[in-house]
């Protein structure tokens, strides 16, 4: 991790975060989500304040593919560090690793977090905003992968998902324009029901393209994450940072593979 953004007691910090830990039960990871989730509402409400996107310039995307085994033992995260003003990657940086936390839905911080912060401590210039391939505020205790990842590296992020998680949303009745957009509700919609809240929005991003699921992360406000998602994104589905984060790390998969 040489060259690396932050300096070493900064890694040491974030790798030896309570959320970084892969050796956990199903139980025990619940008990952690539940106790930062709490922190976070309680104390980490100072979201990003930028009312000008042309202010924001370092933006990355991040994914993580695996072996197409049905029970992967391994993966590669890639971070892409992408230029929002000039529309083009600055850089790309990758981590492998051996999983060692399960697949559980609702769980998955604990199995992608780890090589996604490694992959990210890679980069030579810090993000101001990170995209994820992942749910935020979408998730049963609206603390998925995105503000997990956020929390660990102190970094705003978002999430931007490809398929539905939890909450009711009318989203396959999109016309699919790049900007149409229908709110993902934490309730069944009911006529009798004074407050739902939204806990995101299916958007499509691209013309022709299905929609995707965007919910606040980390310090990120849901305008903020779907006025980025928009002007980041140009003919695919998921801004441009998480789909080329999606393609390198798939390509590195198979270049490993007929090695």
């Amino acid at each position: 991790m040489e060259n690396s953004w932050c300096d070493t007691s900064q890694k040491l910090h974030i790798l030896n975060h309570d959320l970084m830990r892969t050796d956990l039960s199903k139980k025990e990871a619940l008990s952690l989500q539940k106790k930062w989730r709490i922190l976070y509402q309680n104390t980490d409400q100072n979201k990003l304040q930028i009312e000008d996107l042309d202010a924001l310039r370092y933006v990355a995307g991040v994914d993580i593919s695996f072996p197409p085994d049905k029970h992967p033992t391994w993966g590669i995260a890639c971070a892409v560090l992408w230029d929002l003003q000039e529309r083009r990657l600055i850089e790309a940086t990758f981590h492998q690793e051996n999983l060692l936390f399960p697949y559980i839905p609702g769980f998955l911080g604990f199995r992608e977090c780890l090589p996604i912060a490694k992959a990210i401590l890679k980069l030579h210039q810090k993000p101001q905003i990170i995209i994820c391939d992942g749910h935020g505020l979408i998730h049963p205790l609206q603390f998925g992968e995105a503000i997990q990842l956020g929390k660990i590296l102190d970094i705003p992020t978002f999430g931007a998902a490809k398929t539905p998680f939890v909450g009711t949303s009318s989203w396959k009745e999109l016309t699919r324009q790049k900007g149409e957009k229908t709110p993902v509700y934490e309730n069944e919609l009911d006529l009798n029901r004074e407050e739902n809240k939204i806990l995101g929005y299916a958007i499509c991003a691209a013309n022709e393209r299905k929609p995707i699921f965007i919910s606040e992360g980390y310090r990120v406000d849901i305008e903020l994450a779907i006025r980025l998602t928009l002007k980041s994104t140009s003919d695919h589905r998921q801004p441009d940072p998480v789909f080329q984060a999606d393609q390198l790390s798939r390509e590195k998969i198979r270049t490993i593979l007929n090695s």
